[in-house]
């Protein structure tokens, strides 16, 4: 049996190419997965932005973010608080956008402050309780969200 050869500390254990070699595909590997990070959007971080969508300065352009995640075709939105409820159906989309705009006026140049929030996702269904401030006081409102495919859709807000 022949016995391995013993090496000198000046010959290198692995060649310089090989470390190249190492080195290309461990940054590869890291790029791959920054690359797939970036690119794919997950279930938590679609819902996550609903918020964002729904809260900060308030106005026109805020409430038209909103209603982009309603699509009444596919999803029912059932809207409560204050012992007012409604529910809105297909066919209602622009009963739903005037109330809304209309509801959501004396908001218009203030900003709302999230000072909690809490996003449960369990299944197709997702449940954001947020808590706001605004210039002439809280609000706690909840929203839910049902998945259709790729799709959350505006389900349910509750004002309380």
């Amino acid at each position: 049996m022949a016995r391995p050869r013993p090496t000198s500390l000046d010959e290198p254990l692995v060649s310089r190419r090989s470390l190249v070699g190492i080195g290309a595909v461990v940054v590869l590997g890291i790029g791959g997965w920054v690359a797939y990070d970036a690119l794919v959007v997950t279930d938590q971080e679609r819902v996550a932005s609903f918020a964002e969508d729904v809260t900060g300065t308030m106005g026109p352009e805020a409430v038209t973010r909103g209603l982009a995640w309603v699509d009444l075709d596919r999803q029912v939105l059932e809207v409560s608080g204050y012992g007012d409820a409604r529910a809105y159906v297909p066919g209602q989309d622009a009963e739903l956008e005037s109330r809304a705009r209309t509801v959501l006026r004396r908001f218009d140049g203030q900003k709302l402050r999230v000072l909690r929030q809490s996003v449960e996702i369990t299944g197709d269904d997702a449940r954001i309780a947020l808590q706001l401030l605004a210039d002439d006081g809280m609000a706690n409102v909840d929203f839910g969200l049902r998945k259709h495919g790729e799709d959350w859709l505006l389900a349910r807000v509750h004002v309380h």
